[in-house]
């Protein structure tokens, strides 16, 4: 028998160990690349909510005078005008006993459930909706009417950061927002 011509059909060892690596890395990219593009998307429904909200503030300002009830603190359920207490903290519905969202929800300036469909807040509860997702907070040394919108980001960009530490030193608001609450972005609005 002689084996000098004859050829094996079949891949070597080192033909597979090669693909299977190409393989791993294409899924690689694809994975972080994908990953990417969701939080880009996740952070851009953030900021048209945020918009909206902003909005809302503005219109509520013109109707109702500068000041928002509901947050922290509250102790009586919304009732056909709002909130009659509280100040400052989450803005979703369900976070306290009465919050922001309320009044804005009743004055039909946004729609009802509007926090909870907002992208979950990753860095503190990420499996509660949207209802951690956004803070409003009285704007202090800034004078009356000024209130200080905080939101999170899942790909918060330098600008954003920048935003957010600029706003917590102009409105006297504390570190925790962003330290503790996973905030990652803020405006100042004037009502």
């Amino acid at each position: 028998m002689n084996m000098v011509g004859t050829r094996r059909n079949g891949f070597t060892i080192v033909e597979l160990l090669i693909v299977i690596v190409v393989i791993g890395i294409l899924a690689a990219i694809t994975i972080v690349a994908y990953n990417g593009i969701q939080a880009r998307a996740s952070d851009a429904r953030m900021q048209t909510a945020v918009n909206q909200i902003e909005k809302a503030m503005v219109l509520w300002g013109s109707e109702n005078g500068s000041s928002i009830k509901g947050g922290l603190n509250s102790t009586v359920a919304s009732g056909v005008s709002g909130c009659s207490d509280g100040v400052n903290g989450f803005f979703g519905t369900g976070t306290y006993i009465c919050s922001a969202e309320e009044n804005f929800v009743v004055t039909k300036l946004l729609p009802s459930g509007f926090s909870q469909a907002l992208p979950n807040n990753t860095y503190y509860a990420s499996s509660s909706g949207g209802k951690y997702s956004v803070m409003l907070y009285t704007c202090t040394p800034a004078g009356a009417g000024k209130w200080a919108l905080y939101w999170t980001l899942q790909a918060p960009a330098a600008t954003d950061s920048a935003n957010i530490n600029a706003t917590i030193a102009s409105c006297l608001n504390p570190a925790s927002i962003r330290d503790t609450w996973g905030m990652r972005s803020a405006k100042i609005i004037q009502l």
